[in-house]
């Protein structure tokens, strides 16, 4: 097990995954640090002053990962990676995800062979970074869904009478607001298609291809 951590992209995916487009986003460059024998500890303070996420590894191969974000954020989840990538190569994943209505605050724990025996690999110099975005729960894609057609039927009422009044102008103007409406529509379901099909609201894949130089290819689930 040891040899191979040298060789292979490892994770320790934490959490559930996220499918949406991304609203809202920060990441950090690739943090390169010297380390000893010690444990592993990773800060990072986002900058909107509003969270922060932590790591500490230990050399017996114990984790923690925890963190939080205050902002409270209706019909969205929240999605974060922290990445770490030993002196050999080897690259390991830490994620959370969940709901963000009320803020998020996440401590996740745990043991793994892996860290342990291939400590020092981590410990003596890394390479790190992280990740996270806020992205639309299927709770928020429907309240908008709902506020849309509300506003479409409000359009439609007043096109029709203008209609009515045979108020050219008004009607013309009542036109043009819904084709705008209909075209942001069309937008954001194209956008959302292509989020869905290339997974780039995946936080994980985003912070292993920013380790790997764009070599990701896939991840192998240890938890």
């Amino acid at each position: 097990m040891k040899t191979m951590i040298r060789f292979v992209l490892m994770s320790l995916l934490i959490g559930t995954f996220a499918s949406a487009a991304s609203l809202a986003q920060e990441n950090t460059p690739v943090k390169h640090e010297e380390g000893g024998s010690g444990p592993i500890v990773v800060n990072w303070n986002f900058k909107n002053g509003a969270g922060k996420a932590n790591l500490m590894v230990n050399p017996d191969g114990t984790y923690l990962f925890s963190g939080n974000d205050r902002d409270h954020k209706p019909g969205k989840d929240f999605d974060i990676t922290l990445g770490l990538k030993s002196s050999e190569g080897g690259v390991i994943l830490f994620r959370f995800a969940g709901d963000a209505s009320q803020g998020v605050q996440w401590s996740k724990q745990g043991k793994s062979s892996i860290l342990k025996d291939d400590f020092q690999t981590f410990a003596a110099k890394r390479d790190w970074t992280a990740a996270y975005h806020f992205s639309e729960s299927a709770e928020g894609r429907a309240k908008l869904y709902e506020e849309r057609e509300q506003k479409k039927k409000e359009i439609a009422r007043k096109e029709r009478e203008a209609r009515e009044r045979h108020d050219k102008q008004a009607e013309a103007e009542a036109r043009a607001e819904r084709e705008r409406e209909e075209q942001a529509e069309r937008a954001e379901i194209t956008s959302q298609s292509q989020s869905q099909g290339s997974s780039s609201g995946n936080t994980a894949k985003d912070v292993a291809n920013v380790l790997t130089g764009g070599l990701f290819s896939g991840l192998i689930s240890l938890f």
